[in-house]
């Protein structure tokens, strides 16, 4: 433990109270370090529990409305409160602020560099770039993080298969996955005390998360399922099609919500269901729903493709479909829900693999371990 280390976490476009910048990594580290969290969002300079947290958003002046305008303000403004802080490591979690962050690193200061997800090939499912661009901007991304990379102090990524990518780039490269921070739900394992499967999906709202997928199993088994879901929509287009959509009015929405209402919700329902479709990075399995809802000893019905077949393989904590065939979903859900042993073998496997195998404290073990490299 040093509490004299100083550690600045920084991010221009997450929410202060995110769950891998905030409630994971910042509160946990806070045991081990004096940490700071710089947010961008308005809402002023607070301290929650043992973290620091600075907004470097100045509302008396003109800030950045339009996508390009912010790009070019943000990093700037939260480069300035960062610098004032003098931290000994900083960690940043956005793109946008390699350039700044490469300054820090310029200045003698320790910087890593948390990778969310495989930019390069998300870009490729960008819908507010014209899709003319999308393939030159995935290429010069990937070799800018091939040049910046090199610089840092180290990586820090959520996808084992992407520490074999980011090795090649920087040798001191780690698997912080998106493990629950929650404890095991013991009391929540199995079925919620419902007369008809109840699905639940917690997270962003969008096409290439399988929203529409979602809907379409909701309006085919609106008379034997119910589907409940929480987050925001990626975009106004998306939310408008959504409500358009014939499944949506046999689907429950509880909007975004907090941390309590989503245990809650977990509770009540007798299924997690991610139905991404194969896009982008979608095929890798590390998902943070994922191990919510084995924490809460749900099983989890999840796609056929990628990752996700031999992550269920080794875990056996649910079951895969074909995300795009409902009738085959649909049959396969209500098989399972009236098989209660098969069903509880799920719950109880998924539990125990975050309770002993898949636990948050192992990868604050590798944060640490990041941090100390070389030192």
């Amino acid at each position: 433990m040093n509490l004299n280390k100083k550690v600045c976490h920084i991010t221009s476009l997450h929410q202060r109270n995110d769950s891998r910048v905030f409630q994971k990594e910042c509160l946990s580290l806070s045991k081990h370090y004096d940490v700071s969290l710089v947010v961008y969002d308005g809402k002023g300079n607070e301290k929650i529990e043992d973290v620091n947290i600075v907004d470097a958003y100045d509302e008396s002046k003109d800030e950045a409305s339009s996508r390009i305008k912010g790009l070019l303000v943000r990093p700037f403004k939260v480069l300035k409160v960062a610098k004032k802080i003098n931290a000994d490591i900083y960690h940043f979690h956005d793109p946008e602020l390699i350039f700044i962050s490469l300054y820090l690193r310029v200045r003698g200061k320790k910087v890593f560099y948390d990778i969310h997800e495989n930019l390069p090939l998300q870009i490729m499912n960008k819908d507010w770039l014209p899709p003319v661009l999308r393939k030159p901007i995935s290429i010069l991304f990937t070799f800018l993080e091939y040049v910046c990379c090199r610089f840092f102090s180290g990586t820090f990524v959520p996808q084992p298969s992407m520490v074999t990518k980011y090795l090649k780039y920087n040798v001191n490269t780690n698997l912080v996955a998106n493990f629950s921070n929650w404890p095991v739900n013991r009391s929540g394992i199995g079925k919620g005390d419902n007369s008809r499967p109840v699905l639940f999906h917690g997270g962003s709202l969008s096409a290439e998360r399988g929203l529409f997928n979602m809907l379409d199993l909701a309006y085919l088994g609106k008379d034997s399922i119910e589907l409940h879901l929480a987050g925001g929509f990626k975009s106004e287009s998306v939310r408008e099609k959504a409500l358009q959509h014939p499944g949506w009015k046999y689907t429950k929405y509880f909007g975004v919500i907090d941390s309590n209402k989503v245990r809650e919700c977990y509770q009540n329902s007798d299924f997690g269901i991610i139905l991404y479709n194969n896009v982008g990075q979608y095929y890798l399995s590390y998902a943070i729903k994922l191990f919510e809802y084995m924490a809460n000893g749900k099983p989890t019905i999840m796609p056929n493709f990628g990752e996700w077949v031999s992550f269920n393989e080794q875990y056996q904590a649910g079951i895969n479909v074909n995300v795009l065939e409902p009738k085959s979903i649909l049959n396969e859900i209500l098989s399972l829900f009236s098989d209660t042993p098969r069903y509880n073998v799920l719950a109880i496997n998924g539990a125990e693999a975050i309770e002993n195998k898949l636990t948050w404290d192992s990868q604050v073990k590798n944060l640490i371990k990041g941090y100390n490299f070389n030192d």
